[in-house]
């Protein structure tokens, strides 16, 4: 699916938009309604092989992209529910699994698209801009999670973070309602959005990204005046390493986007976003999940404490000691699984 930048009230403008069909008042395009397999199949029987071909084209690469990112999709969906099954209460592993089961569904509706006319491209781009905001609010989260523990659950992190994701739900109604949808050759299936688009989308993202990306390097950097050459390893083992890779994916998607790198194929980097933050993130929670299980010891009745051998230690700011084996973030992985 592709997402061309040009001013939905040209389209708007058009006679089509005066008799077509409204859903929740919004006009839909003929060739939106018409199925891919019909929009296929008319331009060879009219004899037009050059109108086929492109046609055709822009299905085949749309079809191709769908079917790696599926195979990336269902391979996490697979991680997930693992995870879901080992630690039913971990916010994280559920996180994944719902964004993994939406793009495992997204890939299996195009599918169908090509066989059943019942699944036109409306009904495959409002899934995708439903499934898509869903994702990142699922990444957020997890991210948000993350930083609400290694900064001892200050109230703030939650509320910023709340707040920003709300407003990028609310991002997807507005794409939905001032976007124009149709078939096109080359292309097929693309979305005609709004020139302010992009805008909204880096504006309810960017500076979260930035801001969450600047609070994990300085806990980076803090690990090491503390651990020395030994910080990277240790922050690849406590998920900040992991945190500071998605936010840096997804501070250059949203940039690369927004300046319209690659012209009509920009839409790209949605997919790359998603498919890249999740597969990350999944990453993350299995390393979470068996360093979990790594560290958890002998539990009491009347005790659901840790227990991690005392050797060399760091004090956090709190005054808590932890040891160089089980440092400040992997006391805060352990107690995010429980």
């Amino acid at each position: 699916m592709s997402a061309i930048s040009i001013t939905a009230n040209e389209h708007y403008s058009d006679t089509w938009a005066h008799n077509a069909t409204r859903v929740w008042g919004i006009p839909m395009h003929p060739l939106s309604q018409m199925s891919i397999l019909d929009f296929v199949t008319e331009s060879m029987a009219d004899g037009d092989v050059a109108r086929a071909r492109g046609r055709l084209f822009g299905i085949q690469l749309q079809l191709t992209v769908f079917i790696l990112a599926g195979w990336v999709f269902v391979r996490n969906l697979v991680i997930s529910v693992r995870l879901s099954r080992r630690q039913l209460h971990a916010l994280p592993g559920w996180c994944c699994l719902i964004s993994s089961l939406l793009g495992t569904s997204l890939a299996v509706l195009f599918g169908l698209a090509m066989v059943f006319p019942q699944f036109n491209c409306h009904i495959l781009l409002w899934y995708f801009i439903f499934a898509k905001n869903i994702s990142c609010f699922c990444h957020s989260t997890i991210i948000l999670h993350k930083l609400y523990l290694a900064l001892l659950r200050r109230r703030w992190v939650l509320i910023v973070g709340t707040v920003v994701n709300t407003l990028h739900l609310a991002f997807s109604a507005i794409l939905i309602m001032t976007s124009v949808i149709a078939l096109e050759p080359y292309y097929g299936c693309v979305i005609y959005y709004i020139s302010l688009a992009p805008l909204l989308c880096v504006t309810t993202s960017t500076p979260q990204s930035a801001l969450f990306l600047f609070v994990f390097s300085h806990i980076a950097y803090q690990q090491y005046r503390k651990l020395g050459l030994r910080a990277w390893r240790q922050l690849a083992r406590d998920g900040i390493q992991a945190m500071i890779l998605v936010l840096t994916v997804n501070l250059v998607c949203n940039l690369l986007l927004s300046f319209k790198v690659g012209r009509d194929l920009a839409d790209a980097f949605f997919y790359i976003d998603w498919v890249l933050t999740l597969t990350i993130l999944t990453n993350y929670c299995v390393n979470v999940c068996n360093a979990a299980d790594s560290l958890s010891g002998p539990r009491h009745d009347n005790s659901n404490m840790t227990h991690v051998d005392i050797t060399p230690t760091i004090t956090s700011s709190n005054g808590r000691r932890f040891t160089s084996k089980a440092n400040l973030t992997s006391y805060f992985n352990i107690q995010s699984t429980r």
